[in-house]
């Protein structure tokens, strides 16, 4: 049986980056924690009570340590999991991370 790992085309790095979001029609931007990365992809925990649907489309800002200005990106929810405290999910990216930017992040 495969598992969503064996479809990702990129290898995922954990990590521990804040971050801020916002849904796609949302009015204010949310904290959340960036918990993986790769080359297309993130893992998320969002930190917050609003409902957050696969096929979403998000807005992300990540602020890695040593950097003045955040990393923006948009993609698309594509699996989500309610938690304790909101949700963790995984987006889809809608444009690669090139090597300096995903050094960044790593």
């Amino acid at each position: 049986m495969d598992t969503y790992e064996d479809k990702r085309n990129y290898k995922r790095f954990p990590t521990q980056l804040k971050g801020t979001f916002l849904l796609k029609g949302g009015l204010r931007r949310e904290q959340c924690t960036v918990l993986n990365v790769s080359r297309k992809g993130l893992g998320v925990a969002f930190h917050t009570k609003e409902t957050i649907s696969r096929g979403s489309s998000v807005y992300i800002e990540i602020y890695p340590p040593q950097e003045l200005q955040p990393i923006s990106v948009k993609g698309v929810v594509k699996w989500i999991t309610q938690i304790e405290n909101g949700y963790t999910g995984g987006v889809e990216l809608m444009s690669k991370f090139d090597d300096a930017v995903l050094s960044k992040l790593m």
